[in-house]
């Protein structure tokens, strides 16, 4: 276990020293997450629950597809 966190931890420090991958892979799907929350929040407010869910999958995914 110890050997994962290692190597998460220095993945993501590596990710963070190329501002292509920052911009890409984090900034565009918490982008993404907030300006698509907030319409659809704002559309129908009854929703947050189970939105915060689904557009989490969405983030992740987007992050994972693109990079």
């Amino acid at each position: 276990m110890n050997g994962f966190l290692y190597g998460v931890a220095l993945q993501l420090k590596l990710d963070i020293r190329s501002k292509s991958l920052l911009i890409t892979c984090y900034t565009v799907p918490l982008i993404f997450f907030l300006l698509m929350g907030g319409i659809f929040t704002s559309v129908m407010p009854e929703m947050g629950s189970t939105l915060i869910q689904s557009m989490i999958v969405m983030s992740v995914s987007m992050g994972a597809f693109i990079g």
